[in-house]
């Protein structure tokens, strides 16, 4: 995970002629070998993420995993933390 914040923080320091910049906006579906999700929903779930990133103000990663309940818990970081049930 450090190496994708890495990657993040390296593509977002680049500033290109006229000083525009870009974001980067990551989504992430965590899914172990005993999940429910089929493929096809693992990478829906990431697509969720990904647009729940760009949804809150870009350059950031969020990651889609199962909480202890069963329900899945979206978490954005741009290096801090915050938790939304979906």
């Amino acid at each position: 995970m450090d190496s994708l914040f890495g990657l993040k923080d390296r593509l977002s320091a680049l500033h290109f002629f006229g000083g525009e910049s870009i974001t980067v906006s990551v989504g992430i579906c965590s899914a172990g070998p005993d999940s429910y999700l089929t493929d096809q929903e693992i990478l829906q779930e990431a697509n969720d993420a990904e647009a729940h990133a760009k949804k809150e103000g870009r350059n950031c990663v969020v990651i889609n995993s199962e909480a202890p309940d069963g329900e899945r818990v979206l978490t954005t970081s741009s290096r801090k933390s915050t938790n939304f049930k979906t």
